[in-house]
């Protein structure tokens, strides 16, 4: 679990809420747009712990049923949809608590990120370190993290430093 994932915990603890909307909703906390593979990937995680449950909501009847798993591909989905409007989903998938959920929990990394400052802070447990880089860089595959410094905070490693665009001629290998 990570300040992220908590992020979509806070919102759907208040309602069953529409994926679509979700993944906007995460955008504008995070400040930016951010990798809706990457949303997909770390929702498939939570579905799969059982920490929020994804449903199909039947557009006519409003049966609701419960799918076990995030299709592979439906950011690629998503993205044949035209026009599409934050405050539904156009495939009627939501997301609810589930049983697993522990909205108390310490997460094992946390981000801050002001992209108008082009600065960065990331905290994790030491163990945790590697998968939050990853994490980051997938979410955000148009910025470039460049650590500057690193420190230990109590039982927690603190990395800080800038953020920039991804020049087109950089590769995208990161």
């Amino acid at each position: 679990m990570n300040s992220i994932d908590l992020m979509l915990l806070d919102l759907v603890q208040i309602a069953e809420t529409p994926v679509y909307s979700a993944h906007r909703w995460q955008n504008r906390q995070l400040g930016r747009e951010s990798s809706m593979a990457e949303f997909f990937r770390a929702l498939a995680r939570l579905v799969e712990e059982d920490v929020v449950r994804l449903w199909a909501v039947d557009s006519t009847t409003h049966e609701r049923v419960r799918w076990s798993e995030v299709p592979s591909d439906l950011d690629q989905r998503y993205a044949r949809v035209p026009d599409l409007d934050d405050s539904f989903d156009p495939f009627g998938l939501s997301l609810t608590l589930g049983p697993a959920a522990d909205l108390d929990a310490s997460p094992d990394w946390e981000v801050d990120i002001d992209f108008n400052d082009r600065r960065f802070q990331v905290t994790a447990k030491p163990g945790a370190i590697e998968g939050a880089r990853q994490q980051i860089r997938r979410l955000f595959p148009d910025l470039e993290f460049v650590e500057a410094d690193t420190s230990l905070g109590g039982d927690r490693v603190v990395i800080a430093g800038s953020v920039h665009e991804r020049r087109a001629d950089a590769g995208g290998g990161s």
